[in-house]
């Protein structure tokens, strides 16, 4: 539930980063992406919405089209611009909250974590991820041996936050 505008960013670029993470999953470029996909592209803005708030998101941008697999951006841009702005949300994990929640994790503090270990977690514990959201994450992530360097990936978020 974190906006990750940061409070100097303006409208304009707000905007920007919504239409950017948006199109990188238009693959047809018809403007159009996979319902399943709204939480991978919420989270790509470095948002951290419940499940409860997803299914709320989508319902709303399917409003007019209920029965369509696919959501259209001029459905998408006005629904996700509200839950970036929405101040009340308040701001996702610092780069630190993230470092301590990654070393809790790793016992044997290598600086990193197994992809089996990581799904095992996100995908049967807490705010569980979907099989594909985690697949998402993991192929940002993880280096071809399976394995999070956790410092790495907390950098490309932060990119994300950034940019």
């Amino acid at each position: 539930m974190a906006a990750a505008a940061a409070p100097a960013e303006t409208r304009d670029a707000t905007e920007k980063r919504v239409r950017d993470a948006f199109n990188l999953f238009d693959r047809t470029r018809k403007e159009l992406v996979d319902e399943r996909e709204i939480g991978t592209i919420v989270r790509a803005l470095q948002l951290n919405p419940t499940e409860e708030d997803l299914v709320a998101m989508v319902t709303e941008m399917k409003a007019e089209e209920p029965e369509a697999q696919f959501i259209k951006w001029a459905a998408f841009e006005p629904v996700c611009m509200a839950y970036v702005l929405d101040i009340s949300k308040g701001r996702g994990a610092s780069e630190e909250q993230l470092l301590q929640a990654f070393q809790v994790l790793d016992n044997e503090k290598n600086g990193y974590l197994e992809v089996d270990k990581l799904r095992a977690l996100m995908t049967a514990q807490g705010e569980k991820l979907s099989p594909e959201e985690f697949e998402n994450m993991s192929n940002a992530c993880s280096d071809a041996e399976g394995l999070v360097f956790y410092d790495d990936y907390i950098a490309l978020l932060s990119q994300g936050v950034r940019s």
